[in-house]
């Protein structure tokens, strides 16, 4: 096959609008659509009166009641025969474009068929990604068609922090940040009230074509041609756009060498001979450790997921894998993006999360007695350096059952005085009774040394001063404890080898709030507390710090 090397032109701009049209309803999108040349709509809307507006223009349209119905529009369309067919049968010359009105609208038509064939009321964690295919074949599809193709979709606003928010396409899941960068334009409908010449009030509608704070998802392909507003007319915007455009022709030449390097592609993709130590990675190579059992660290940074949530992680989790951990992680992280973009509320993304858990067996009642009363993560916790002090902390949170629980091992244990403190610290502020401490066995008798005799006096020396009675047992001077985060580092240092990470060196998403210590929920907002105050914050530190800071300067300026 001859391999060619091609220049850009004329071949790679065709003179076909492809967009996606967003805008509040009533904005003029729909009008907007009756300015496209012979074109045909897919109509999603029928049942909400969605072409009302056009109604006196007579413009051909398909009612879209299934996505059956939108895959055969779009496979009549895709093929120039029935293409031709159905514009004869319309009364036109030919059909030269063809829209989607409304994306949004299709969307819930996808969602419903989805419940209706799985038999269930909710979307689960597959169900999100086969939607997302689908919606992504279906933009794709009608891209390609050899016609002007504009969707059209609602807006709703997003909000960023306590001052920032933008008008974002009104969708769920992550195609509606896809979905400007499938098209060649991306535009806003807009209106105002304007005053003409006379003194009458009327209502001016335009087309914003260039991004800005409040629509940041706005943009086109045009090269500078498309002003940043314009009247929503198909001709006006084609005209802006390519009136004039001169291009060389799209060239190509064919690489004489083509058939080289086609047999070095072959010798590329042929087997390579096993190495002798199969186990062993190449050089460089990231270790798989998705089999292995699961780390300290990422225990941590799951048990802070669950937490909020208001859910506890299981005591099997130990005996989890690295794979395992991660698989969950994602679909936490998957359902703070859903709500973060206003799709689902807190208690809706809450029982989202522990859908995914359950179907991942990863997921106890936090009421259940295998959670309040049984000791932490580990069965074989026994209050040794087995379980570090930051381990069993951890575990414990603010239950006092659980807190009981770890205190009743420890005192079996001898416990350790920097883990005994702090439990017993919870159970006193919270008005809760310690447990018992077991009793110590006596020491047997004749343990104890007995000083010797003194020798028969032969002479009545001056008696040497009797040293003071040494006490039967002299406690060891207690050691001053060390706070748990000290322990644990030192655990880790002496039996573990290790060395703290860190908090600038993890992950984003692992990153301690530096007020709370809890992970980041919102690493973006993160990294715009670090670069407004210097600080990395959670979303409830960073707005608390912002108030703060406002209110100051109110103060300040009174």
């Amino acid at each position: 096959m001859a391999f060619q090397f091609k220049r850009t032109g004329d071949a790679d701009y065709p003179r076909l609008i492809k967009a996606v049209v967003q805008g509040a309803p009533k904005s003029g999108k729909t009008t907007f659509l009756s300015t496209f040349p012979n074109i045909v709509i897919a109509d999603v809307e029928h049942e909400q009166g969605g072409l009302m507006s056009i109604a006196h223009k007579n413009v051909p349209y398909v009612e879209i009641d299934s996505s059956q119905t939108l895959r055969t529009l779009k496979t009549i369309l895709g093929d120039d025969t029935l293409r031709a067919k159905a514009a004869n049968q319309l009364g036109m010359d030919k059909i030269e474009s063809v829209a989607l009105d409304t994306l949004d609208e299709y969307q819930r038509v996808l969602k419903a068929e989805r419940m209706a064939k799985t038999n269930q009321r909710e979307f689960k964690r597959d169900d999100w990604g086969w939607l997302l295919e689908e919606m992504r074949a279906i933009i794709n599809g009608f891209v390609a068609l050899p016609l002007n193709v504009v969707f059209t979709v609602h807006t709703k606003m997003q909000v960023i922090d306590e001052d920032t928010s933008i008008m974002v396409p009104a969708l769920q899941g992550a195609i509606g940040d896809e979905l400007p960068g499938m098209v060649g334009f991306a535009l806003e409908t807009t209106k105002r009230k304007a005053i003409d010449a006379k003194g009458n009030s009327f209502t001016e509608y335009s087309i914003q074509a260039e991004g800005d704070e409040k629509s940041p998802h706005l943009g086109n392909r045009a090269g500078g041609r498309l002003p940043r507003i314009i009247e929503p007319d198909f001709a006006i915007i084609h005209k802006a756009v390519f009136e004039g455009l001169k291009l060389a022709q799209t060239a190509s030449v064919s690489f004489e060498g083509s058939d080289e390097a086609e047999a070095a592609v072959a010798a590329e993709d042929a087997p390579a001979p096993a190495p002798e130590d199969t186990s062993a990675p190449p050089p460089g190579a990231p270790k798989d450790d998705t089999a292995e059992p699961i780390s300290k660290g990422a225990l941590q940074h799951l048990q802070g997921m669950y937490e909020e949530f208001g859910q506890v992680l299981p005591p099997s989790a130990s005996s989890w894998t690295m794979g395992k951990g991660r698989d969950i992680a994602r679909w936490v992280v998957a359902v703070k993006t859903d709500m973060r973009s206003g799709n689902v509320d807190k208690d809706k993304a809450t029982e989202q999360v522990i859908e995914g858990l359950q179907g991942m067996d990863a997921w106890v009642d936090p009421d259940s007695p295998e959670v309040t009363e049984q000791p932490p993560n580990d069965p074989e916790y026994n209050g040794s350096v087995k379980n570090t002090v930051a381990d069993v902390l951890s575990w414990v949170g603010q239950s006092t059952s659980r807190a009981s629980a770890a205190l009743r091992v420890e005192y079996a244990n001898k416990g350790r005085a920097s883990l005994t403190g702090p439990l017993e610290k919870l159970l006193t502020d919270a008005s809760v009774e310690l447990p018992e401490r077991p009793q110590e066995e006596p020491e047997p008798e004749g343990e104890a040394e007995t000083p010797e005799p003194a020798p028969a006096a032969q002479e009545a020396p001056t008696p040497a001063p009797e040293p003071d009675p040494e006490p039967e047992s002299t406690p060891p001077e207690p050691e001053p404890e060390a706070a748990p985060e000290a322990d644990a580092e030192a655990l880790i240092k002496e039996q573990l080898g290790g060395e703290r990470i860190p908090d600038e060196e993890l992950p984003v998403e692992q990153r301690p709030c530096q007020v709370c210590g809890k992970p980041s929920d919102d690493p973006e907002l993160s990294e715009l507390a670090e670069a407004r105050y210097g600080q990395w914050l959670c979303v409830e530190d960073y707005l608390a710090e912002n108030a703060a800071r406002k209110k100051a300067a109110a103060t300040t300026s009174a």
